[in-house]
């Protein structure tokens, strides 16, 4: 038999990548089906092996190969058999096939705007290059960070690159979601005080998102740590103190924003104190007697009990013992930190009042009536006498405190009298509410001398003229204490005489013993007290008593009460007396108190632009324009250039400001009463830059002509040169900037084609500050094309010959006109009509351009019947 051989030569790629199919179909046929080359063999009938080569049919082809893992391998083709058998083998190297596998990712917006994409990868990848490929994200890629500005979608691309080639290679894309996120922020209280309930703590919010607005509603959560002492709901209303306290609680808001099913949170917490606090209400007792002390003042409270006490005459722990009678200002406060509170009331501390009595023996008097004043043997005046017996068949009878009797023929002497002295009560009990006394009044049958003193004499009247209150006159008088000592007519009352006996021993006197008169002598009172003013509002209420020379008094009038706490409900001017005593030996002395509003020199810093007036040289700039919505009018301004400025100034006068040359300035304004101090007088200073708006002006052409030479706008500038400034730039511009007129910012310009341009100047002046002042003029320029009005006229033409167009016989711009006998317009087109000229020699002449470059060219033509064949010049 005999066997056919062939060649067993037969393609096979060089390369191949790794997969878990078969990979490569090996064709016996000759042909290639898949077009992968491998079936491309010399000799068809052939077999193929080496690892990883199969037959699809048990032993016959075609083969797969499908290797296990990379490598190099050989395959081998055989053909025919025996000694005409014929193999050819080639290598095949196989590579890993790459793996490039991202998934998509969403995640709220972080402020340091990055993100490391490898955390995107699945299981065992690695190696390869990130890209970014679009989204609605503002962002880039380096390495293997994204750095995103913006919330939005980035579309992600990610490549790994086989040692095979791009044949092995893989990409996979996911798109990452940045999402904003908000900031949840608010700015509570420092602390809170026991009692506060239903607040809403939403009115302390300060949210924010870190990256923009955000494009759907958030969820906020608030959360107490102790609400055993501060109690809030989740939406952060009735916010509540409970428990004893005090303590720190912590305040926790978590806002979280959903949008397309993603999800951001963030958390804000801030502490806050709860302090105690309570009410100070407590009842006084008063007026209260000097015999009662000392008082537990506690009892008297009906707020919150344990708090501290202060003012003059009690403890710290509120037991009320002031040394002597008198009126009192005592405080009681509760709460802790600045949660206190207190309330001031007034103690009248009423002194012991006695109504003893002394007999005393009279002569018969003219008048009929004994002074009971003169009773008195420590008594309190200002109570009531009563008779309670008489021997006198007539009952006598009494008013305020003069007896008056009357004596009968049947009344036996000596007469006497009983009487009852009794203070009115204050209801204190004890010795502030004595029991009535009694007394005997003996009146003798001889007849006194007429020596009758007045009751009650004021200190402040002076000296009192004893003669001037005796009838019989002659005699001595002299003090009960010492009647060996005369002393004199006169007597000089001192404060604090109070009730004083003078006896009367006449000369000649059927009574023989002398008479003693008695008079209550009052003090002189100084109602002086010191004028506060100015006062500021904000320092009420004020205690005038503490300004008083003579504690006791009465004060009056509008914003004051009687005992002389002063808080008018507004600022203004007011009238306040102050009164000591009652009836003749009364005084007083009237101040007007000046009440200053509180007031606010609060300035906003900003620089401004003045004008400049070159007449007077300075700029005038209105200093009021620094005031914000609070700031109080009517101060003062002041103005000096800053260290180091170029700025002048001739200063302020009023409210508006001289500038001479610009610069920076330090502006102070003050208002107030510096008296008053406190709230009612501020002073603030503010860093301003001032600079003067430039004043150009021009003066351009309206039209210019194409032909005309290039030039410098500054040529045609009539402004006034800003030499006051310490910066000065003046720029040009045009609009459209080509095509027409180019203008260098310089001024200098070059003319290159025909049309309207706006030309702008614009002059700047910095002067020191960050800012500037700018003014802008502009005007309008028309560039026209006139270089030539030249045309060839028909020197002849006859009448039956029809309209000429002109255009058609003339090389001129778009703005041409013509004039002369038979000149017209149809439609778009000059026209000359002979037969509307008629026969004979006419002048037509063409214009272009307009203005200063106006042209123009007449001609004569002549005109003959239409049997005229000769042209003629």
């Amino acid at each position: 038999m005999i066997s056919q051989g062939g060649s067993a030569l037969f393609q096979l790629p060089s390369t191949l990548c790794l997969s878990s199919t078969p990979s490569l179909l090996l064709e016996t046929d000759g042909t290639d089906g898949n077009g992968d080359g491998a079936g491309s063999v010399s000799t068809q009938g052939g077999t193929f092996s080496g690892t990883g080569v199969t037959p699809l049919t048990a032993n016959s082809g075609p083969y797969t190969f499908a290797p296990s893992s990379a490598g190099v391998y050989t395959i081998t083709y055989t053909v025919g058999s025996g000694s005409c058998e014929e193999s050819y083998s080639r290598e095949i190297t196989v590579y890993e096939q790459a793996i490039a596998t991202i998934n998509d990712l969403s995640l709220c917006f972080d402020d340091d705007g990055l993100l490391d994409l490898s955390t995107l990868l699945g299981a065992g990848v690695s190696g390869g290059v990130y890209t970014l490929t679009g989204g609605s994200g503002t962002g880039s890629i380096v390495g293997a960070d994204l750095s995103y500005t913006t919330p939005g979608t980035y579309n992600i691309t990610y490549t790994v690159t086989s040692s095979g080639g791009s044949g092995c290679s893989a990409s996979d894309a996911a798109v990452v979601t940045i999402v904003e996120r908000p900031l949840a922020s608010f700015d509570a209280p420092d602390y809170l005080c026991f009692g506060t309930s239903g607040l809403d703590m939403n009115m302390y919010l300060t949210s924010q998102t870190a990256s923009g607005a955000l494009s759907a509603p958030t969820t906020r959560v608030w959360s107490s740590s102790n609400p055993g002492l501060l109690s809030l709901n989740a939406n952060g209303t009735n916010v509540t103190t409970v428990g004893t306290g005090p303590g720190l609680v912590t305040i926790t808001l978590t806002e979280t924003y959903v949008v397309g099913g993603h999800i951001c949170t963030s958390v804000y917490e801030q502490e806050l104190f709860v302090w105690p606090s309570g009410s100070p209400a407590w009842s006084a007792p008063t007026p209260a007697c000097i015999d009662d002390l000392p008082l537990d003042l506690n009892t008297f409270v009906s707020g919150t009990a344990g708090g501290v006490w202060s003012g003059s005459g009690v403890s710290s722990l509120g037991i009320f013992n002031p040394p002597s009678p008198g009126t009192y200002l005592v405080t009681y406060t509760v709460g802790e930190g600045p949660c206190t509170s207190s309330l001031t009331q007034l103690i009248d501390v009423q002194p012991a009042r006695l109504t003893t009595l002394q007999d005393i023996t009279v002569c018969e008097s003219p008048s009929s009536t004994v002074n009971l004043s003169a009773m008195f043997n420590g008594a309190a005046p200002g109570g009531t006498f009563t008779v309670t017996g008489s021997t006198l068949g007539l009952f006598p009878s009494i008013s305020n405190d003069v007896l008056t009797y009357s004596i009968g023929f049947s009344d036996v002497a000596p007469y006497q009298v009983t009487v009852e002295y009794s203070l009115p009560p204050l209801s204190l009990g004890g010795v502030c509410d004595p029991l009535p006394s009694t007394g005997v009044i003996t009146i003798t049958p001889s007849s006194e001398t007429g020596f009758d003193l007045p009751d009650v004499w004021c200190v402040s009247s002076g000296v009192i003229d004893l003669t001037q209150y005796t009838t019989v006159g002659g005699g001595t008088y002299a003090l009960l204490t010492a009647p060996e000592v005369s002393i004199g007519t006169t007597y000089t009352p001192v404060n604090g005489a109070g009730l004083v006996g003078i006896t009367y021993t006449p000369l000649l006197s059927s009574c023989a013993t002398p008479h003693t008169e008695y008079i209550q002598f009052l003090d002189a009172l100084d109602a002086s007290w010191t004028n506060p003013s100015p006062v500021c509002f904000g320092a009420l209420p004020l205690d005038l008593s503490l300004l008083a020379t003579t504690a006791g008094g009465v004060w009056s009038g509008t914003g004051v009460t009687s005992l002389g706490i002063f808080n008018p409900s507004s600022p203004g001017v007011y009238t306040i007396t102050y009164t000591l005593g009652t009836g003749a030996c009364e005084s007083s002395e009237v101040h007007t108190i000046t009440v200053v509003p509180e007031v606010d020199a609060s300035l906003v810093s900003f620089d401004e632009c003045i004008d400049y007036v070159p007449s007077v040289a300075y700029g005038m700039y209105d200093l009021t324009g620094y005031f914000n919505a609070t700031t109080t009018a009517g101060g003062t301004f002041s103005i000096v250039p800053s260290v180091g400025s170029v700025g002048t100034t001739l200063g302020v006068f009023g409210d508006i400001a001289y500038i001479t040359a610009g610069g920076s300035f330090d502006i102070t304004y003050t208002v107030g009463n510096a008296v008053a101090g406190g709230a009612c007088f501020d002073s603030e200073t503010i860093s301003v830059t001032l600079s003067f708006n430039p004043q150009p002006s021009m003066d351009i052409p309206d039209s210019f002509c194409l032909t005309d030479p290039n030039g410098d706008m500054d040529d045609y500038y009539t402004g006034i040169t800003p030499t006051f400034s310490s910066t000065y730039v003046r720029t040009w511009s045009a609009v459209p900037a080509v095509g027409i007129i180019t203008l260098a910012a310089d001024g200098t310009y070059d003319i290159v084609g025909t049309g309207t341009v706006t030309i702008s100047l614009m002059e700047t002046i910095t002067d020191g500050g960050t800012g500037s002042c700018q003014t802008v003029i502009s005007e309008l320029v028309t560039v026209y094309d006139a270089s030539s009005a030249a045309w060839v006229s028909p020197d002849l033409a006859c009448l039956g010959g029809g309209t000429i167009i002109l255009g058609a016989v003339a090389t001129a711009p778009s703005i041409s006109t013509w004039t002369g006998n038979g000149v017209s317009i149809v439609g778009t087109d000059w026209v000359f009509d002979p037969l509307v000229a008629g026969v004979g020699v006419h002048v037509i002449t063409h214009f272009t351009g307009i203005g200063a470059c106006r042209r123009w060219m007449p001609t004569i033509s002549r005109f003959f019947p239409l049997q005229m064949l000769r042209l003629m010049i």
